[in-house]
């Protein structure tokens, strides 16, 4: 009990305090909410996630996010640098709980977020109030309520305590809960889904039950039965398609169906693929969806930047925000500690453009050799070679007299 008093007391010295104002929200998961679509198919996380351009979103998103150096950085007179003895740097670098490395949390907690709308993490503190870790926490177990002008959390019914539930929430309407992306796209996933089922039935039944036979009079009920078992032997499943089938004794075929020319299926296909692609902000090369030309840029490198300018930033910065106002204490914040992901990293694949930017970087005496070692995971050089920053010799300031030429 004393312990408990005294994280409440620390809780409200370090963040505040706040009373508890409004209507408790629904707390059921939001994906039950979600329904069936006009396409007729139940779209939920499990449904959406079997249609491959879902997956690819979610994974090409939640693994690039996860990928990035996560840090606490702190301000300092000459930049700023790795605050590697905050207590909250093991956290996000190492392992935020018993269970999960870094990378594994953070995939999880952002594969929810892009499902979801919204993505929560229970911080555990210690006797001082400073985080020990971070555990993944279900949308349908925490019920976000109104509490002043802001948000509050309760979980298994008790109201938590400020920064003790990390809260990611995507663009907001009503200022508590973030909206959810299946929830939006859910008539175009339907679609998906339908148009994914339809090609599986295509395949796995070919004896076209989309037509009729029709069978000379005379013909037995037992005549008939033996002739459809024999049809269906020769005809039925993907092994048989395209195979030419022969009628005798005046029986005869007429196609009722459809083809999947005429349903446009492909293009169905495709065009929905583009759909959710545009839900999530994620090119279409990415999906492996190459055959249209794209708006993202002329050339591969565009298309890149623009993923990262376009769609990761916003989520980083989202992230980042949340992360200081939660994880951090006022007193921290204004020590000049901040949580940072290292945008950088993501070019650690393209060696030659990574290396042009960091000369780039030193001759214009924006990097320091130590930065750009920093950068490479390099050990660092004594301050008085690595640390200095330089600028071509012919630079000057623009107001500066121009030198008179000398002449003999």
């Amino acid at each position: 009990m004393e312990i408990a008093a005294r994280l409440k007391d620390a809780s409200r010295a370090l963040f505040g305090k706040r009373e508890e104002r409004g209507t408790l929200k629904d707390g059921k998961d939001l994906l039950e909410l979600i329904g069936t679509t006009a396409s007729s198919k139940n779209v939920n996380e499990t449904s959406a996630m079997t249609m491959s351009a879902v997956y690819a979103c979610v994974r090409i998103l939640s693994e690039n996010v996860a990928s990035l150096p996560l840090r606490v950085r702190r301000k300092t007179a000459k930049g700023s640098e790795d605050a590697d003895e905050h207590p909250l740097n093991r956290i996000l670098k190492d392992d935020p709980n018993d269970s999960e490395t870094s990378f594994e949390w953070l995939e999880r907690m952002h594969a929810a977020h892009e499902m979801r709308g919204n993505c929560y993490g229970l911080v555990k503190r210690n006797a001082y109030f400073e985080p020990e870790g971070i555990e993944y926490v279900g949308a349908n177990e925490v019920e976000v309520v109104r509490v002043g002008r802001g948000r509050g959390y309760k979980l298994g019914g008790k109201l938590m305590q400020p920064g003790e539930i990390l809260h990611i929430p995507s663009m907001s309407l009503d200022g508590l809960t973030g909206l959810s992306v299946l929830k939006q796209a859910k008539e175009g996933i339907g679609v998906a889904l339908a148009a994914q089922e339809f090609g599986a039935r295509f395949f796995g039944n070919n004896a076209r039950p989309g037509g009729v036979i029709e069978f000379p009079a005379g013909t037995t009920e037992e005549q008939a039965r033996l002739f459809l078992k024999k049809w269906r032997e020769k005809h039925e499943g993907p092994a048989a398609y395209g195979k030419v089938a022969g009628l005798t004794g005046g029986i005869k075929y007429q196609n009722i169906g459809i083809s999947n020319e005429d349903a446009e299926f492909l293009a169905t296909r495709q065009f929905q693929i583009e759909d959710i692609a545009r839900f999530y902000g994620v090119p279409l090369f990415l999906l492996q969806s190459t055959e249209k030309s794209t708006s993202w840029g002329s050339g591969m490198e565009q298309i890149q930047l623009a993923f990262q300018v376009f769609t990761l930033r916003p989520r980083l910065v989202r992230w980042e925000r949340r992360m200081n106002s939660t994880l951090l204490s006022q007193r921290d914040r204004d020590a000049g500690y901040y949580v940072s992901f290292n945008l950088n990293a993501i070019l650690r694949g393209a060696f030659a453009d990574r290396m042009a930017g960091y000369v780039s970087g030193l001759t214009n005496g924006i990097y320091s050799i130590n930065d750009v070692r920093r950068l490479e995971d390099l050990p660092e050089l004594p301050d008085n070679v690595g640390g200095i920053h330089r600028v071509p010799l012919n630079i000057g300031p623009a107001d500066a007299p121009a030198k008179e030429k000398v002449t003999a």
